[in-house]
């Protein structure tokens, strides 16, 4: 009788097991799939933009050719402003320190 309640008593363990492991096979591959198609809407989502930016340095490239070259910045006049927009803060605020 000990035996037998104990042989049961595996089963049912055994059988508890497997339940667990299906749902979490279950779980394992619904996030894989959403995973996979996160992916491919990412993918896709790049490749638009992409696209989008090829047509507008196209664009640019076509509207130079019309117009001729555009000066490109130096940078000198960013740096400049922006030193100046701190100086103008710093002043304001007396607690903004520029090294």
């Amino acid at each position: 009788m000990a035996t037998l309640r104990a042989r049961d008593e595996v089963v049912r363990m055994l059988d508890t097991a497997r339940a667990e492991r299906r749902r979490a096979d279950a779980e394992a591959a619904a996030l894989r799939e959403l995973m996979d198609q996160d992916a491919v809407t990412g993918c896709a989502s790049l490749r638009a933009e992409i696209e989008a930016l090829e047509q507008r340095r196209s664009a640019l490239l076509r509207l130079e050719a019309m117009t001729g070259p555009v000066a490109r910045p130096t940078g000198r006049a960013l740096e400049t402003s922006l030193r100046e927009l701190v100086d103008r803060l710093r002043w304001r605020s007396g607690s903004l320190r520029v090294r």
